[in-house]
């Protein structure tokens, strides 16, 4: 059973995490894999079936037509929402009633798209990426010569120029991270591993971190500017199967694998280190607070949502939540929403 301190310092943390309501958002049963979306209007949840329900304008409820299994991930533009297929080569931009905005063929399955400033880049299981601007228009393609993971996995934008492209070689037989400059259209440089990566990777100013996808549960730490390997950490038998990203604060890494969750240096020591019952969601940084859903499949416990304080990894707050929680909470400065198994949408306010 989880166990978790209570600490009184809220003059130090500036505020305890505090829950405030629960709304049904989608149809009774129906899971949610994929983060809620706070934009101007309210929030968009969404359904592992591709309903969208729009809070709080409760009678706007629609069908995107994409059925979103694992983790995927939706980008936000203007109050327009991008969608990648899972089962055929298009991308598609909706606004916040379902209306389709406009579609889009890609060559190949399309990773979930995301942001680099005002356009839209997705990365292709053919290798290729293509930047699309806001009108659905495409700007350029090139092909990268690695193989994304569809829609579990998405570019990272480092800035207006670099991203880093990440999955398996065109072989299938092993894994690459490509940093690539979108001005140039050619690689910066690329690193190789056995095994595929199917996780996103993070940054900070000097080194990137990304999770392997083999039974070691490797954690490799690469140099930003000259993509050489800094550290390698392992956590045998830690297969990351939920495709989790990574949260960044200074030179540290926040990362979930399987039931553990840690604080990592970027020169690879560990800070600190949490296992739990459940199976952990990405980690999300909320103010001194990092929030993880959990769910755990064979008992009740570890079904909930933590929220622990960043500095030591003690578990401040635990709301338990009876069918768990698959999709990553999101947060804005005085609000967390996360979404559970059972399409209910939970609130938590900080309170000082």
């Amino acid at each position: 059973m989880i166990r978790y301190v209570l600490i009184f310092l809220i003059a130090f943390m500036g505020f305890l995490p505090m829950y405030q309501t629960s709304i049904n958002v989608l149809p009774k049963g129906e899971d949610s894999y994929t983060a809620p979306i706070i934009f101007s209007e309210g929030i968009l949840f969404i359904g592992t079936s591709g309903t969208v329900y729009h809070w709080p304008q409760e009678s706007n409820v629609w069908d995107s037509g994409y059925k979103l299994r694992l983790h995927p991930k939706i980008a936000s533009l203007n109050d327009l929402f991008i969608f990648p297929s899972v089962f055929s080569q298009e991308i598609s931009a909706f606004s916040s009633d379902g209306s389709k905005a406009w579609s889009l063929r890609v060559p190949g399955l399309p990773s979930a798209p995301s942001l680099s400033g005002s356009n839209i880049l997705t990365h292709t299981n053919k290798g290729f990426l293509t930047l699309v601007n806001e009108t659905g228009k495409i700007i350029q393609q090139d092909f990268v010569d690695v193989k994304s993971q569809i829609f579990h996995s998405y570019p990272i934008v480092l800035d207006n120029d670099k991203v880093l492209l990440y999955g398996s070689d065109m072989d299938g037989l092993g894994g690459s991270i490509v940093l690539w400059s979108l001005s140039n259209r050619d690689e910066i440089w690329r690193f190789n591993y056995e095994s595929v990566f199917v996780s996103p990777p993070s940054f900070n100013d000097k080194t990137v971190a990304i999770k392997s996808g083999d039974s070691e549960g490797r954690i490799f730490l690469i140099d930003l500017e000259t993509g050489m390997l800094v550290s390698r950490v392992g956590f045998a038998g830690a297969n990351d199967l939920r495709f989790t990203s990574i949260a960044t604060e200074g030179d540290f890494f926040y990362l979930s694998l399987d039931s553990t969750a840690l604080k990592l240096e970027d020169n690879g020591n560990i800070v600190w280190e949490f296992n739990g019952e459940g199976v952990f969601t990405s980690p999300v940084i909320w103010g001194e607070y990092l929030v993880l859903g959990s769910r755990n499949t064979a008992s009740k416990e570890g079904n909930g949502i933590g929220f622990f304080d960043r500095l030591t990894g003690d578990l401040v707050y635990w709301h338990s939540l009876e069918n768990g929680v698959n999709a990553d909470p999101v947060v804005n400065e005085d609000t967390c929403v996360v979404i559970d198994s059972n399409g209910f949408a939970h609130f938590f306010k900080n309170e000082v």
